[in-house]
């Protein structure tokens, strides 16, 4: 029944697409050894993969990596931002080979996917996968971001 109402709020919906997109990227990380696999997971680009940021065409893209990422020199050790950065330097120092050209469409397509806000059926059934802890974390996410509280879902 909570995992029903909880499919009712976009913000729930979108954290817990955005969830599963992540197991999956890291279930190809695991799978492959390959680190570019991963999820930015913070910032404007947190949907993309370490790869494909860096490798990117797109000029608005490149200017984050090499003017914002590459420059830093105060990234907090263990951070996401600190283990993206230490990527960034290894691909640039050639230490890393990045791997062919992989299709990226599947995460864009997640990720325009999880723009969606309209609450339809099976949105309550992909919802309706998820564990109590998957939930619990999300709404702990978005709480800490001030998207919501969990008051609200408790009323």
């Amino acid at each position: 029944m909570f995992v029903q109402y909880v499919s009712f709020f976009p913000a729930m919906v979108k954290e817990l697409r955005f969830r599963e997109m992540l197991e999956a990227t890291l279930t190809r990380e695991r799978s492959t050894g390959d680190q570019g696999e991963r999820l930015l997971e913070f910032g404007m680009y947190q949907d993309g993969s370490w790869r494909q940021l860096y490798e990117s065409g797109d000029a608005q893209e490149r200017r984050y990596v090499d003017r914002f990422i590459l420059p830093k020199t105060d990234c907090i050790p263990g951070t996401k931002m600190a283990e993206f950065h230490h990527y960034c330097l290894n691909c640039r120092a050639g230490t890393i080979i990045t791997a062919a050209k992989t299709d990226t469409s599947t995460i864009t397509a997640a990720a325009t996917t999880m723009t969606t806000t309209t609450t339809t059926i099976a949105t309550v059934s992909a919802v309706d996968s998820h564990t109590d802890e998957i939930i619990l974390a999300a709404v702990t996410k978005l709480e800490t971001e001030g998207v919501v509280n969990a008051l609200n879902y408790l009323l």
